[in-house]
Protein backbone atom coordinates (compact mmCIF):
# COMPACT_ATOMS: atom_id res chain seq x y z
CA UNK A 1 0.00 0.00 0.00
CA UNK A 2 1.35 3.40 -0.97
CA UNK A 3 1.81 5.79 1.93
CA UNK A 4 -0.69 8.21 0.40
CA UNK A 5 -1.89 9.34 3.80
CA UNK A 6 1.44 11.04 4.50
CA UNK A 7 0.72 13.72 1.91
CA UNK A 8 -1.60 16.69 2.41
CA UNK A 9 -1.58 17.31 -1.33
CA UNK A 10 0.02 16.06 -4.53
CA UNK A 11 2.05 18.25 -6.79
CA UNK A 12 1.29 17.95 -10.48
CA UNK A 13 4.75 16.50 -11.07
CA UNK A 14 4.10 13.67 -8.57
CA UNK A 15 0.84 12.43 -10.10
CA UNK A 16 2.48 10.09 -12.61
CA UNK A 17 4.74 8.61 -9.92
CA UNK A 18 1.77 7.86 -7.65
CA UNK A 19 -0.23 6.41 -10.52
CA UNK A 20 2.57 3.97 -11.34
CA UNK A 21 3.38 2.92 -7.77
CA UNK A 22 -0.03 2.74 -6.14
CA UNK A 23 -1.30 -0.77 -5.42
CA UNK A 24 -4.86 0.51 -5.01
CA UNK A 25 -7.26 2.30 -7.31
CA UNK A 26 -5.68 5.61 -8.28
CA UNK A 27 -7.58 8.28 -10.22
CA UNK A 28 -7.23 11.99 -10.85
CA UNK A 29 -10.10 14.38 -11.64
CA UNK A 30 -9.93 17.89 -13.05
CA UNK A 31 -11.68 20.91 -11.43
CA UNK A 32 -14.92 19.92 -13.20
CA UNK A 33 -14.52 16.41 -11.70
CA UNK A 34 -13.88 14.73 -15.04
CA UNK A 35 -11.40 11.86 -14.96
CA UNK A 36 -7.97 12.85 -16.24
CA UNK A 37 -5.89 9.76 -15.64
CA UNK A 38 -5.64 6.62 -13.54
CA UNK A 39 -3.85 3.33 -13.14
CA UNK A 40 -4.76 -0.07 -14.58
CA UNK A 41 -6.36 -1.23 -11.34
CA UNK A 42 -8.85 1.63 -11.59
CA UNK A 43 -9.70 0.46 -15.08
CA UNK A 44 -10.56 -2.97 -13.68
CA UNK A 45 -12.66 -1.39 -10.95
CA UNK A 46 -14.72 0.84 -13.26
CA UNK A 47 -14.98 -1.80 -16.02
CA UNK A 48 -13.69 0.79 -18.48
CA UNK A 49 -10.26 1.23 -20.06
CA UNK A 50 -8.51 4.38 -18.94
CA UNK A 51 -8.69 5.79 -22.48
CA UNK A 52 -12.49 5.53 -22.31
CA UNK A 53 -12.68 6.78 -18.72
CA UNK A 54 -10.86 10.04 -19.49
CA UNK A 55 -13.36 12.89 -19.83
CA UNK A 56 -16.16 11.06 -18.00
CA UNK A 57 -17.39 11.81 -14.49
CA UNK A 58 -18.94 9.77 -11.67
CA UNK A 59 -22.44 10.31 -13.07
CA UNK A 60 -21.37 8.51 -16.24
CA UNK A 61 -20.37 5.38 -14.29
CA UNK A 62 -24.01 4.58 -13.49
CA UNK A 63 -23.62 3.56 -9.85
CA UNK A 64 -26.89 2.02 -8.66
CA UNK A 65 -29.17 3.62 -6.04
CA UNK A 66 -28.58 2.15 -2.61
CA UNK A 67 -24.89 2.91 -2.38
CA UNK A 68 -23.39 6.34 -1.92
CA UNK A 69 -24.76 8.38 -4.80
CA UNK A 70 -22.68 10.52 -7.11
CA UNK A 71 -23.73 13.73 -5.33
CA UNK A 72 -22.24 12.36 -2.11
CA UNK A 73 -18.99 11.49 -3.91
CA UNK A 74 -18.68 14.78 -5.75
CA UNK A 75 -19.47 16.79 -2.61
CA UNK A 76 -16.37 15.29 -0.99
CA UNK A 77 -14.30 16.05 -4.10
CA UNK A 78 -15.47 19.66 -4.06
CA UNK A 79 -14.67 19.98 -0.36
CA UNK A 80 -11.13 18.71 -0.95
CA UNK A 81 -10.55 21.23 -3.75
CA UNK A 82 -12.20 24.22 -2.10
CA UNK A 83 -10.44 23.75 1.23
CA UNK A 84 -7.24 22.43 -0.41
CA UNK A 85 -7.08 19.81 2.32
CA UNK A 86 -6.93 16.04 2.29
CA UNK A 87 -9.64 13.64 3.41
CA UNK A 88 -8.52 10.19 4.46
CA UNK A 89 -10.04 6.89 5.57
CA UNK A 90 -13.43 7.77 4.11
CA UNK A 91 -15.65 4.77 3.39
CA UNK A 92 -17.69 4.77 0.20
CA UNK A 93 -20.29 2.11 -0.60
CA UNK A 94 -20.88 1.51 -4.32
CA UNK A 95 -23.41 -0.69 -6.07
CA UNK A 96 -23.07 -1.78 -9.69
CA UNK A 97 -24.36 -4.52 -12.00
CA UNK A 98 -21.84 -7.13 -13.12
CA UNK A 99 -21.86 -8.77 -16.55
CA UNK A 100 -24.50 -11.26 -15.33
CA UNK A 101 -26.83 -8.48 -14.22
CA UNK A 102 -26.24 -9.21 -10.53
CA UNK A 103 -25.90 -6.35 -8.05
CA UNK A 104 -22.35 -6.17 -6.76
CA UNK A 105 -21.61 -4.27 -3.55
CA UNK A 106 -18.16 -2.74 -3.15
CA UNK A 107 -16.91 -0.92 -0.07
CA UNK A 108 -13.77 1.12 -0.59
CA UNK A 109 -11.55 2.92 1.90
CA UNK A 110 -10.57 6.11 0.17
CA UNK A 111 -8.12 8.98 0.57
CA UNK A 112 -8.41 12.16 -1.46
CA UNK A 113 -5.85 14.92 -1.97
CA UNK A 114 -5.89 18.20 -3.88
CA UNK A 115 -3.53 18.32 -6.87
CA UNK A 116 -1.56 21.55 -6.61
CA UNK A 117 0.66 23.52 -8.98
CA UNK A 118 2.16 26.92 -8.22
CA UNK A 119 -0.32 27.40 -5.39
CA UNK A 120 -3.35 26.59 -7.54
CA UNK A 121 -5.64 23.59 -7.13
CA UNK A 122 -5.86 21.73 -10.45
CA UNK A 123 -8.11 18.90 -9.33
CA UNK A 124 -8.35 16.02 -6.89
CA UNK A 125 -6.42 12.74 -6.68
CA UNK A 126 -7.84 9.69 -4.99
CA UNK A 127 -6.41 6.38 -3.86
CA UNK A 128 -8.79 3.64 -2.72
CA UNK A 129 -8.61 0.05 -1.54
CA UNK A 130 -11.33 -2.56 -1.70
CA UNK A 131 -12.29 -3.53 1.88
CA UNK A 132 -15.53 -5.33 1.02
CA UNK A 133 -14.34 -8.69 2.32
CA UNK A 134 -13.32 -7.28 5.69
CA UNK A 135 -16.67 -5.49 6.11
CA UNK A 136 -18.96 -8.15 4.63
CA UNK A 137 -17.06 -11.46 4.86
CA UNK A 138 -20.16 -13.51 4.09
CA UNK A 139 -22.02 -11.22 1.72
CA UNK A 140 -24.69 -13.44 0.08
CA UNK A 141 -25.61 -13.63 -3.57
CA UNK A 142 -29.00 -12.29 -4.65
CA UNK A 143 -30.30 -15.86 -4.86
CA UNK A 144 -29.54 -16.57 -1.19
CA UNK A 145 -32.83 -16.91 0.67
CA UNK A 146 -32.42 -19.25 3.63
CA UNK A 147 -28.87 -18.86 4.85
CA UNK A 148 -28.78 -16.87 8.09
CA UNK A 149 -25.93 -14.41 8.12
CA UNK A 150 -24.80 -11.47 10.15
CA UNK A 151 -22.49 -9.44 7.87
CA UNK A 152 -22.80 -6.16 9.73
CA UNK A 153 -20.80 -6.88 12.87
CA UNK A 154 -17.62 -5.30 11.52
CA UNK A 155 -19.38 -2.11 10.49
CA UNK A 156 -21.81 -1.62 13.37
CA UNK A 157 -21.81 -2.11 17.12
CA UNK A 158 -23.52 -5.17 18.57
CA UNK A 159 -26.55 -3.14 19.64
CA UNK A 160 -26.80 -1.48 16.22
CA UNK A 161 -26.71 -4.92 14.61
CA UNK A 162 -29.46 -6.12 16.97
CA UNK A 163 -31.60 -3.15 15.94
CA UNK A 164 -31.00 -3.87 12.24
CA UNK A 165 -31.99 -7.51 12.62
CA UNK A 166 -35.28 -6.55 14.29
CA UNK A 167 -35.87 -3.71 11.83
CA UNK A 168 -35.54 -6.11 8.89
CA UNK A 169 -37.91 -8.49 10.66
CA UNK A 170 -40.56 -5.75 10.68
CA UNK A 171 -40.41 -4.55 14.27
CA UNK A 172 -41.36 -0.94 15.06
CA UNK A 173 -38.98 1.22 17.08
CA UNK A 174 -41.18 0.70 20.15
CA UNK A 175 -41.18 -3.08 19.71
CA UNK A 176 -37.42 -3.09 19.14
CA UNK A 177 -37.03 -1.19 22.40
CA UNK A 178 -39.22 -3.70 24.25
CA UNK A 179 -37.39 -6.65 22.69
CA UNK A 180 -33.93 -5.32 23.59
CA UNK A 181 -35.00 -3.83 26.94
CA UNK A 182 -33.98 -0.35 25.81
CA UNK A 183 -35.75 2.99 25.78
CA UNK A 184 -37.39 4.11 22.54
CA UNK A 185 -35.09 7.13 22.47
CA UNK A 186 -32.03 4.88 22.66
CA UNK A 187 -33.30 2.77 19.76
CA UNK A 188 -33.94 5.90 17.72
CA UNK A 189 -30.37 6.99 18.44
CA UNK A 190 -29.00 3.64 17.21
CA UNK A 191 -31.09 3.77 14.03
CA UNK A 192 -29.99 7.35 13.34
CA UNK A 193 -26.38 6.25 13.68
CA UNK A 194 -27.00 3.37 11.25
CA UNK A 195 -28.66 5.68 8.73
CA UNK A 196 -25.72 8.04 8.94
CA UNK A 197 -23.20 5.26 8.33
CA UNK A 198 -25.11 4.07 5.25
CA UNK A 199 -26.01 7.57 4.01
CA UNK A 200 -29.78 6.98 4.33
CA UNK A 201 -32.23 9.80 4.98
CA UNK A 202 -35.10 7.76 6.43
CA UNK A 203 -36.02 4.31 7.69
CA UNK A 204 -37.54 3.07 4.44
CA UNK A 205 -34.47 4.05 2.43
CA UNK A 206 -32.34 2.21 4.97
CA UNK A 207 -34.45 -0.95 4.70
CA UNK A 208 -34.44 -0.76 0.90
CA UNK A 209 -30.67 -0.33 0.87
CA UNK A 210 -30.09 -3.33 3.13
CA UNK A 211 -32.35 -5.50 0.99
CA UNK A 212 -30.78 -4.31 -2.25
CA UNK A 213 -27.34 -5.08 -0.87
CA UNK A 214 -28.52 -8.65 -0.29
CA UNK A 215 -28.95 -8.69 3.49
CA UNK A 216 -31.56 -10.92 5.03
CA UNK A 217 -32.83 -10.94 8.59
CA UNK A 218 -30.89 -13.19 10.94
CA UNK A 219 -33.69 -14.17 13.33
Amino acid sequence: MLAFNQYEYLTLSNVEQFSEKSTGYFLVKDPKLRFLTGNQKSSEFTDLPITTLIGLNDHDLNWLPGGHNTDYITDIDKKVMSKQRYITNEKEILLKHNTKGEVITTVIMISKRPVMHNGNCLGVALEAFNITDSIFPTLPSQSTQKKSINPLDNLFSRRETDCINLLLYGYSYKNIANKLNLSSRTVESYIESIKLKLNCHNKQILIDKLREMGFIRTL
